[in-house]
């Protein structure tokens, strides 16, 4: 087993800046039928600042890892 840390791609000062940064760059996403809606939370960081994390492989279709960071 193995502990992986998270190093955020960028981070935003509070949640809802987060989840205004992922809306603004994926919420206008056309999602494709045999992939379906992209997914994210929204995590913590050490320092206090926040990140969207998003899940799934579909994600990396979208092209999500261009710009934040993905768990699959």
């Amino acid at each position: 087993m193995k502990h992986v840390e998270l190093t955020p791609v960028r981070t935003y000062k509070t949640e809802a800046n987060a989840h205004k940064a992922a809306q603004d760059k994926f919420g206008n996403v056309q999602t494709r039928p045999e992939l379906g809606p992209l997914r994210y939370i929204v995590k913590q960081h050490t320092d206090g600042r926040f990140f969207p994390l998003f899940v799934g492989i579909n994600a990396m279709h979208y092209g999500v890892h261009n710009f934040f960071n993905i768990i699959a």
